[in-house]
């Protein structure tokens, strides 16, 4: 019998699906909604590593290539490193290939083009195409007039479509989940913005500040969850946790990750078949999703890479990498993070994909959707 392996969380509020999961009442169901649901503040609910205590299952995370490594706090391996063996890596492996960069003008995705200058030969520059739009411009535009445009045939990022042919000529790469190598943007700035010392805090000593953030987009209640939640999840693996920016890295590394790394691709209508899911599991390249980066993003949490002495410095070991390369003060020092138009913002149609691969959607399969979802739910 079919599984389902993920859920659309943007339509868990349809009334013939809250008539199933409410006869689960061991889930505070108000609370996963308001951190996850169609109005939540959180980006994904799957966690990877550690105790499942959110109320879906998650049966994506045994795929290849979506869990967590093992942690090693010997890991010494440094940011350049890593990432001149990502670029080599993909180069030898896809050697007939021609590459689709999707650059945002972020700083996730300036590496990886920062890398292609850094490490190939220029002869061999017309195998690599730049996705972008006027928004990437304006987000990077030293960047794109100096390094992307002069040297780069290019593709407006808006009209992309994620189908097979697409797959079939490019080896379509984005600079996901970057985000989650290092904390996520929005916790970040409120630790940075009101004190520079409070990403220091110890979140199970001193909570009071943590929990009022999430009160505020949350409400008490659902922030106490959250935290709760979070603590026993954290306290099941052996990753050392301390720290208020610990917790909100822990947040987006171990329960966002997944959603960042093929969700945002899968929303368009032209990669319903099973066919298609697959070659964006197989094909598209996420960037930062192998074991190197995630080892490194567990063993540097700390000043001087995850972050500097002020917001500007945000990912401040991957905006070292694109100085040696632009050498663009202004972009070291002050680049914060803001959302590019050149992402996919369709709305998702879907409401589960299964374990086959395929895609069911509220209007045109609820009468199945009904009967896979109680197995889906922890019981």
């Amino acid at each position: 019998m079919a599984k389902i392996i993920h859920a659309n969380r943007y339509q868990l509020d349809h009334p013939s699906l809250k008539d199933v999961y409410t006869q689960y009442p061991q889930h505070d169901w108000e609370s996963f909604l308001l951190v996850s649901g169609n109005n939540g503040w959180t980006e994904g609910n799957l966690p990877r590593a550690g105790v499942n205590n959110f109320p879906f299952k998650n049966n994506i995370a045994q795929l290849p290539g979506f869990g967590m490594p093992v942690y090693d706090p010997a890991f010494s391996q440094t940011f350049d490193q890593i990432t001149d063996l990502r670029f080599q890596n993909l180069w030898k492996k896809y050697p007939n290939k021609h590459w689709l960069v999707l650059w945002s003008g972020g700083v996730d995705s300036t590496v990886i083009v920062a890398s292609i200058i850094k490490k190939l030969n220029p002869g061999d520059y017309s195998r690599v195409r730049i996705a972008c739009n006027r928004q990437s411009v304006y987000e990077n535009p030293r960047f794109f007039y100096k390094y992307i445009e002069p040297n780069f045939s290019l593709i407006d990022s808006s009209e992309l479509k994620y189908n097979y042919e697409l797959f079939e000529q490019y080896l379509v790469i984005t600079g996901e989940p970057g985000d989650e190598l290092c904390m996520p943007e929005q916790p970040s700035s409120l630790l940075f913005f009101d004190n520079f010392n409070n990403h220091k805090k110890n979140f199970r000593k001193d909570p009071d500040q943590l929990l009022a953030y999430i009160s505020s987009y949350s409400g008490k209640k659902t922030a106490q969850w959250f935290y709760e939640k979070l603590i026993e999840n954290i306290n099941s693996v052996d990753i050392p946790l301390e720290t208020y920016y610990d917790f909100f890295w822990w947040a987006g590394f171990n329960y966002y990750w997944i959603d960042n790394m093929y969700i945002q691709s899968t929303w368009q209508e032209d990669t319903v078949s099973a066919l298609s899911l697959n070659l964006l599991f197989t094909e598209l390249v996420n960037w930062y999703n192998t074991t190197e980066y995630q080892q490194w993003a567990m063993v540097t949490r700390r000043e001087g890479f995850h972050y500097g002495t002020d917001l500007g410095g945000y990912k401040l070991s991957l905006k070292k990498y694109i100085y040696e390369i632009d050498h663009d003060d202004y972009y070291l020092k002050f680049k914060t993070k803001f959302l590019s138009l050149s992402r996919d913002t369709t709305p998702r149609t879907w409401f589960c994909i299964l374990d086959d691969l395929s895609r069911l959607s509220l209007d045109k399969d609820l009468e199945l959707i009904l009967d896979l979802l109680p197995d889906f739910i922890q019981t």
